[in-house]
């Protein structure tokens, strides 16, 4: 570093650039002050992956070499959505998840005697929490290094420089850190709060969090079948291809089968030559659309002779079109609702290390299932796309956790940009260290579920940005605002919530918020579906409501509202969720019909019996 500085000042100006670590003090002596979870090994370097819905504990251990001033010990526990652009300087986005300061100790005369502590504590984690998520953008610029096969005498063929050598170099690649990237993380942090601002002693430590198991209910998915029609190079007409897929649970764990069945009707002179099907998971962030696009999966199935995929003849076409009968929607639907043709059945294996489908407010995380029909010509292959949520699998007990691992590409942290100019904590030690004997043990501290903050709206920070302390807020009781009943209210928290089913299951639980459920309007019903974060729970949040509209009120026109409001591949689901609850059904089914298509009418035909 002397001879950088004399050479131009590059030395001091590397160190301005490192991050400014707190080294763990009180005062001038250093302590040890560490986090560490149930089922860790004693002294390893596992981490266990903590369930949404289900209990973190653990304990904060610290090994104090002398009495220093302090006035507390608290935990805390943030989740958060963040997202870096590579538009303009270093910005970045941040929507908080969870929150929470747990207080486990205080020391009245602001003394903590010289010691080894430990402060146990339990967290209830909401289910509503999302997994733990990374994605970047690929980097403009890298390096590699590798060996390419033997010539045939024998010589390694090196690419680099074109010289030969005897011996081929060591893998190498290297790249730039992306400069657009994403992650829902959550950190836990130990703080020794001293007496004055700013002489707090921190230590942290990331924790991935795996979500909840996915509802045990099927969710069957059958979008309306595609018609396309078939031109050759030269754009001459060759008949047209109408095809429809079901998927038998579009609620699909990580590491499961994802079961399709496919119904087609070739009306055209070209052959099918095979089916192909693949899953695509697509991650964006922050509203630049900066987008990441990835096949997890993609298993094309050869089917050359099943059922409808032949081709017709020219004679065949024309006598189908003098009868004038279209049937094939009812061929398709009675074909992907058989279960008698198992060896129709195509599966997809989901890979154990694929995101979670998520929806917040800076990213989302995308997966979708694509059908395709492929003929020689390619062009006007059709095509059908179906939205997936993938997740943790449906059990009834936590099976053992996978989480997505990092990707290849570095991951950049912030704690060495300094986005809030405050000092960042040194990572806390995950294991007591060998020979612990604690001194003093404390009761183990539960936190009041009242006390954990979900969801909140996000904001940006950039280096020029308001700092963030590191001092804890240490939640002081005061009586909470009014919760106001209202429209307007409800649709206000939906936009900061991290799960809306939750949310309104918790308000419909509420004496005072129930009149307003039990007395909404087809509009209002309406706005309040259109709101729902999440695509997939629009049909059971909106049965969570049709069954509190009370007195009979929830008529034919709360449906139709609801199907202006939903996802156009949930109107069925939709449907068939509300129709047990429309108590003029006798009267206005006309009124919902005339707002089906063809193939949804083909579809509810039964439900409506």
């Amino acid at each position: 570093e002397k001879e950088a500085d004399n050479a131009g000042g590059r030395g001091s100006e590397a160190r301005r650039q490192q991050p400014r670590l707190q080294v763990p003090k009180m005062g001038n002596v250093p302590i040890t002050l560490g986090i560490k979870i149930d089922g860790e090994p004693s002294h390893g370097s596992e981490i266990p992956t903590p369930v949404a819905g289900g209990c973190l504990s653990g304990m904060v251990f610290a090994d104090i070499p002398s009495t220093a001033k302090a006035t507390s010990v608290v935990l805390e526990l943030r989740g958060e959505e963040l997202a870096r652009s590579k538009h303009g300087a270093k910005k970045y986005a941040i929507r908080p998840i969870v929150t929470l300061q747990l207080q486990l100790r205080t020391f009245p005369n602001q003394r903590m005697k010289r010691g080894k502590y430990e402060f146990p504590f339990s967290i209830d984690l909401p289910a509503s929490l999302p997994s733990s998520v990374r994605a970047c953008k690929s980097p403009s610029s890298w390096c590699e290094v590798k060996s390419k096969p033997k010539d045939e005498e024998g010589e390694v063929r090196v690419p680099l420089l074109n010289r030969p050598s005897s011996e081929p170099p060591s893998s190498v690649r290297a790249c730039k850190s992306p400069s657009s990237w994403c992650e829902v993380k959550y950190v836990l942090r130990a703080i020794i709060v001293g007496t004055k601002s700013g002489q707090n002693t921190v230590s942290q430590r990331t924790m991935h969090v795996q979500s909840a198991p996915l509802p045990p209910i099927l969710y069957p998915v059958m979008v309306e079948p595609v018609t396309k029609l078939i031109a050759n190079a030269m754009r001459s007409s060759k008949g047209s291809i109408t095809f429809g897929v079901r998927v038998s649970n579009a609620h699909i764990g990580r590491g499961e089968d994802l079961e399709l069945r496919i119904g087609c009707r070739n009306d055209s002179t070209v052959n099918v030559e095979r089916v192909q099907a693949k899953v695509k998971e697509k991650v964006e962030w922050m509203g630049a659309k900066e987008s990441t696009k990835e096949d997890i999966l993609a298993i094309p199935s050869i089917v050359p002779d099943a059922e409808g995929l032949g081709k017709k003849s020219k004679t065949e076409l024309k006598e189908k079109k003098k009868a004038g009968v279209d049937d094939n929607y009812l061929d398709i639907f009675g074909e992907i609702t058989s279960s008698s043709n198992d060896d129709k059945l195509i599966k997809l294996r989901i890979p154990a290390t694929s995101r979670d489908t998520f929806k917040g407010q800076i990213i989302s995380v995308k997966h979708i299932l694509v059908i395709k029909i492929k003929t020689k010509w390619g062009v006007d292959d059709p095509k059908i796309e179906i939205p997936l949520k993938v997740g943790s699998r449906a059990v009834d007990e936590a099976h053992e956790p996978t989480v997505r691992l990092p990707p290849p590409v570095p991951l950049p942290s912030t704690s060495g940009e300094d986005i809030s100019g405050d000092v960042q904590p040194l990572p806390a030690p995950v294991a007591v260290p060998i020979g612990w004997a604690a001194s003093e043990k404390s009761l183990r501290i539960i936190a009041p579920k009242e006390s954990i903050v979900v969801g909140g709206a996000a904001f940006d920070s950039s280096n020029n940005g308001e700092p963030v302390s590191s001092d804890p807020v240490v939640p002081v009781p005061s009586p909470k605002p009014p919760d106001q009943p209202t429209l307007d209210n409800l649709l206000a928290k939906m936009v900061s919530s991290v799960n809306d089913y939750e949310l309104i299951s918790a308000k419909l639980e509420d004496p005072d918020w129930k009149g307003l459920f039990s007395s909404l309007t087809p509009e209002h019903f309406g706005s309040i579906l259109a709101q729902v974060n999440q695509d997939f729970d629009e049909p059971r949040v909106a049965a969570l409501i049709a069954h509190a509209v009370g007195n009979g009120a929830f008529s034919c026109n709360h449906c139709v509202a609801a199907l202006k409001a939903c996802a156009e591949w949930n109107r069925i689901a939709v449907v068939q969720e509300l129709l047990p609850f429309i108590s003029d059904l006798s009267s206005g089914m006309a009124i919902i019909e005339s707002e089906l298509t063809p193939w949804e009418k083909i579809v509810t035909s039964k439900d409506f019996e």
